[in-house]
């Protein structure tokens, strides 16, 4: 690129939102170079009424202010946004307070369209031959087939009524009785019923 001692070219510098700051920038500086000279001649008659001093220095700071626009722009062609960012706001604040109000308010403008060069790129929409790799997808393989369930369990037996175990039924008993859980009359009852299983 012309005037890009860096020696590389910047591939956003071409963007739209570029050339829109670029245009602000360029509109602010030569407004900022009319208000200069305005400012100037008006100070220069003043000169004789011992009031033209303060028209010379607004002349002055709007002829550097329409210099460091030129700046700000060559920054833009280096593609060095963030140091350009920063320019247009000193001079932007600088032209508002003393370098007339209409460059200032213009340089605002540049200042906000610097965050539309922060954003990301918008995404590739698909064209035809991805949309077509797409429909090749293949799906998983199926699920292989759910298990038979576990064969039931057979009920638990019930305990045989011989020997040891009517043993224990009765002792079991025999403390149920002594502990005062069940009466005479249950006990004497569940004795027969577990005595004529014998």
């Amino acid at each position: 690129m012309e005037g890009n001692p860096y020696g590389y070219q910047n591939q956003q510098s071409t963007s739209p939102e570029v050339k829109g700051i670029k245009d602000l920038v360029k509109t602010a500086g030569l407004i900022a170079l009319i208000f200069g000279i305005i400012n100037i001649l008006w100070g220069l008659a003043g000169l004789l009424f011992l009031v033209g001093i303060v028209g010379i220095i607004f002349g002055i700071i709007d002829l550097i202010m329409w210099k460091q626009c030129d700046n700000i722009n060559g920054l833009m062609d280096q593609g060095r946004y963030d140091e350009a960012k920063s320019k247009t706001m000193l001079w932007m604040i600088i032209g508002i307070i003393l370098g007339g109000f209409i460059p200032g308010l213009i340089l605002l403008f540049a200042y906000l369209k610097f965050d539309s060069l922060n954003k990301p790129a918008p995404q590739p929409q698909y064209g035809t031959q991805q949309y077509s790799a797409q429909q090749s997808y293949t799906p998983p393989p199926p699920a292989p087939p759910p298990t038979s369930p576990p064969p039931p369990q057979e009920p638990a037996q019930p305990q045989s009524t011989s020997g040891n175990s009517t043993e224990e039924r009765l002792r079991k008993l025999k403390a149920l009785y002594d502990d005062g859980i069940i009466d005479e009359e249950e006990y004497k009852k569940k004795k027969e019923e577990i005595l004529s299983t014998l």
